[in-house]
């Protein structure tokens, strides 16, 4: 059975036309801020590679209500029967971290990088947190005989600081943004508004940067370097937070474009100090495997998955 699958995001759309996640017929990259709609990319993309599928399932990064979601950074809505009719087959919408979910199920032990072993359990609960143009959670449960995957907006729950410099850091960012959620500081925007906030505390003019730039910089940059410590150490902190919620005995799984690209500064220990930073249930979360997912195309490969589980009469 052939597919079309997707991973659409504020920046970049991936698509792939596959049979299953080894035997890949197309697959392209987009610039999502280029194009009017997402419409306009899959049907360009279906004719450039005379696409022909049995269904399409497309992981968005923004919540997915009744086949409907709306993508804020690009003012795109999308609703699922209207995308299947520019492309005359079945659409199903899946939340990006729901699509990734699936997706860590096909990994193998190549394609990550461990944190912390942990004492994993089969069956277990297993939870993701995504870094990237934003910041998404999910997780999967055992149910019966599988897994099913959930999406959750974990990345907005409030930021909580726990030292002095953090309750400033809160009223830096509260004066910009109003209300200030995890995503604020671990996302590639989060980076950019910490590395500004210690240009501010120092008495420097504030120069945003993009993350590349700062990552670029660190080696000769106190403050670049300083930002990456504070990204890493509160990536720890949430990926703490929601495995204390969740107690994913399966595993905790980080995901993105930024992990891949931060792994000096993931596995120097700064990281887990955050995670682990729970006060008497430290001993709970040690024993909760953590892992960064290197495979660029676990939401694809989670949307074939998906697909291939589908009962399509």
């Amino acid at each position: 059975m052939a597919v079309l699958t997707g991973d659409v995001g504020g920046t970049k759309t991936h698509l792939c036309w596959a049979r299953s996640p080894s035997e890949i017929l197309a697959e392209r990259r987009y610039d999502s801020q280029a194009y009017r709609g997402l419409g306009e990319i899959l049907q360009e993309f279906c004719q450039e590679f005379a696409v022909t599928a049995t269904v399409a399932v497309l992981g968005i990064a923004g919540p997915v209500r009744r086949q409907c979601s709306h993508l804020t950074n690009l003012g795109w809505d999308l609703v699922g029967e209207t995308l299947a009719q520019t492309l005359g087959m079945p659409v199903h919408l899946l939340n990006d971290l729901e699509a990734a979910a699936y997706g860590v199920l096909t990994l193998t032990p190549p394609e990550w990088v461990v944190l912390q072993e942990g004492t994993p359990e089969l069956q277990a609960p297993i939870a993701l947190v995504g870094a990237g143009t934003g910041l998404g959670t999910g997780y999967l449960t055992w149910q019966g005989d599988r897994y099913r995957a959930y999406p959750a907006e974990g990345g907005h729950l409030s930021l909580a600081p726990q030292t002095d410099a953090e309750i400033e850091l809160l009223r830096y960012l509260r004066s910009r943004h109003g209300r200030v959620s995890g995503e604020r500081v671990v996302s590639g925007a989060g980076l950019t508004n910490l590395y500004t906030f210690l240009q501010a505390q120092a008495g420097q003019s504030e120069t945003p940067l993009p993350p590349a730039a700062i990552q670029a910089r660190a080696p000769q940059d106190d403050l670049a370097h300083q930002a990456l410590v504070w990204f890493t150490r509160y990536y720890g902190r949430i990926a703490g937070d929601l495995a204390l919620a969740l107690l994913p005995r399966g595993g905790v799984y980080l995901t993105g474009g930024i992990p891949p690209k931060m792994l000096p500064w993931l596995t120097d220990g700064t990281f887990l100090n955050g995670f682990l930073d729970k006060g008497r249930l430290r001993e709970v979360l040690t024993e909760i495997p953590v892992r960064v997912v290197l495979a660029e195309n676990v939401g694809l490969r989670g949307a074939i998955a998906y697909a291939q589980g589908l009962d399509l009469g």
